[in-house]
């Protein structure tokens, strides 16, 4: 009788190298999918349009919906309807539920690139004026007016419940302001100071502002300071943001102690509060469903991108390609894993707006006088190339080449673990929280899809790495794998740098030329 020989041999290992010829009419298949997912882009930017309108008529015509608390006032402000106001830090004797969070906040982005330390946990301000019960009635959200001469407070919207001391005397929260009341976010507004005048005097660590009623008036001629100041900005006085402990000058908010006396740190105050209003829910919750509908529509629209060109035998990008078809399970559990991290830090953040709020000043601080400075500076320029390039510089060379492909070579993928971390940051600081921030939506909608996308191919790189390397070295083809997977890497890193090349573009042209009034 005959033998029949049968020989199972695996499958050889793709060497990610793209056939020198093929037919290049194949993959329009592939299509349709990318129409899909580009109208379910375009279908989230509708609905962060939707909630814009929503956000803005929420907040139109409302009593001081544009005050701004001046610390700093301009030499050429003009006539405007305005108030003396006092400031002062309040204390607690013991924690709040929120303080163990902000605590840990602050230790975790002082390993941040800051010249001076970030406080994050400071409690906060009470800021006493003379206020008439009729225009206090205008603004009261719920609870009672503050009685005359009592130590009681209205709460700004972020501000908590618990009473609280200054100087020996206790006040107490009995009513709300409406979110709606700029300048007062994260402050108790103390309406009937003249009873408190020992609060307020220039000994008492005290700083003197005015609030301007129309802040509209400010912003039209362009005279709001510079929110953050760097220290020895201005001979006379160093005004700098609360959430950075800058190095104060001596007297500026304070008289100097007696020699022997216990020394207060001078209280220290961005140049300016207001401009910041909580956005009403129903706005917060439209705009997050228009970006997760766009994440999708995008990722749908990139995978079904990718295999069109795969099928068409794009040369520079074939190696990558052929990886995320061969692994789509891993590719699409990725888009699962960090877009869910993404949208439930976005979600957390929604939760709980005072770590919001913090994190909001954190970042604000990172691009004035932080590490990232160098691109508020391009922004503020109003250059778009110079700005584009700064964006491009931080996204691509730094944080994906250096920190996503770069640490990732040895082959253990820590740049995963990177990634995620900042999508958990970048989700929280992105929540639609704030009034204004639907609006910004509309446009940056493009730039987050594109942006996003780019991690997350370059994390499935990195992921795929060691898995393609092992697989070859099981096999016997150590070599051969080495070199395909660097291929793959390389092709990775082409793609990631064409996508984040043309966001950095396009959000530069957008924020310089759409966005800035």
């Amino acid at each position: 009788m005959t033998e029949i020989e049968i020989n199972f041999e695996e499958a050889p290992e793709p060497t990610h190298e793209s056939p020198e010829d093929g037919d290049r009419t194949r993959g329009w298949q592939w299509l349709p999918g990318v129409v899909a997912g580009v109208t379910l882009v375009f279908a989230g930017m509708l609905m962060t349009f939707v909630s814009a309108i929503m956000d803005a008529h929420s907040v139109f015509d409302k009593p001081w919906n544009t005050a701004f608390i001046l610390f700093e006032v301009p030499d050429s402000l003009p006539p405007v309807d305005s108030r003396p106001v006092w400031a002062r830090r309040v204390s607690r004797t013991g924690p709040l539920k929120e303080d163990a969070a902000l605590k840990l906040l602050e230790v975790i982005v002082n390993w941040e690139r800051f010249e001076q330390p970030v406080r994050l946990s400071e409690p906060e301000l009470l800021i006493g004026l003379d206020l008439p019960e009729s225009e206090q009635s205008k603004l009261l959200a719920s609870g009672r007016l503050p009685t005359p001469g009592a130590s009681e407070v209205l709460a700004g919207s972020l501000a908590r419940e618990e009473s609280f001391g200054v100087d020996g005397i206790q006040f107490s929260v009995v009513g709300r302001l409406h979110d709606t009341v700029s300048g007062f976010l994260f402050a108790y507004m103390l309406p009937h100071a003249s009873d408190f005048k020992g609060l307020f005097a220039a000994d008492a660590n005290a700083v003197q502002g005015l609030l301007v009623i129309n802040g509209g008036v400010l912003l039209d001629a362009g005279l709001l300071p510079e929110k953050i100041r760097r220290p020895g900005s201005s001979e006379n006085i160093v005004v700098v943001d609360d959430v950075a402990s800058l190095p104060a000058a001596s007297g500026v908010a304070a008289g100097e102690p007696e020699e022997g006396e216990p020394k207060e740190a001078p209280l220290t105050l961005p140049a300016y509060t207001g401009g910041l209003l909580v956005t009403h829910p129903g706005v917060a919750v439209t705009a997050i469903m228009g970006l997760m509908i766009a994440a999708l529509g995008g990722a749908i629209a990139h995978y079904y991108l990718f295999r069109l060109l795969l099928a068409r035998r794009y040369r520079p990008l074939y190696a990558i390609l052929s990886e995320i078809n061969k692994r789509s399970g891993l590719f699409i559990c990725l888009h699962i894993v960090m877009y869910s991290v993404f949208f439930y830090s976005m979600y957390a953040a929604i939760r709980n707006p005072l770590i919001t709020y913090r994190i909001t000043q954190y970042i604000e601080a990172v691009f004035s006088h932080g590490g990232l400075g160098y691109i508020g500076e391009a922004y503020a320029s109003g250059d778009v190339v110079r700005a584009a390039w700064m964006t491009f510089y931080n996204n691509y060379i730094e944080q994906t080449l250096g920190l996503t492909f770069l640490i990732s070579l040895f082959p253990v993928p820590f740049g995963f673990i990177k990634n995620l971390l900042s999508f958990a940051l970048v989700g929280g600081a992105l929540a639609p929280l704030w009034v204004g921030a639907s609006q910004a939506y509309v446009l940056h909608v493009i730039t987050m899809v594109l942006e996003l996308q780019s991690y997350i191919i370059a994390c499935f790189a990195i992921i795929a790495w060691p898995l393609h390397l092992f697989q070859g070295i099981r096999l016997g083809r150590g070599f051969a794998s080495v070199k395909s997977g660097l291929l793959m890497l390389f092709s990775a890193a082409i793609l990631t740098g064409a996508m984040l090349g043309v966001a950095a573009f396009y959000e530069a042209f957008t924020l310089i030329h759409l966005m800035t009034p």
